[in-house]
């Protein structure tokens, strides 16, 4: 027997997989960048005074956050 032919077998399932990947991946539809990028610039304008990592107001009712200031030992 030729060592190709067993390789032929080993990559059926590997290529099926990738098959049916791709076959997945149609079902998506795409947008083109410039349509879906002023989408988020405005949808982060607008949600960006409520974003405590951007506010530091809000960053200030987080009650995860420690208190106290870092310190470099």
């Amino acid at each position: 027997m030729d060592e190709d032919d067993d390789d032929d077998t080993e990559d059926v399932p590997t290529l099926s997989r990738q098959v049916e990947g791709l076959k997945y991946e149609l079902v998506f539809k795409r947008e083109k960048a410039s349509v879906t990028l002023p989408e988020l610039v405005a949808w982060v304008q607008e949600n960006m005074s409520g974003d405590p990592l951007l506010n530091r107001n809000r960053a200030r009712d987080n009650p995860w956050m420690e208190k106290g200031k870092c310190v470099v030992l």
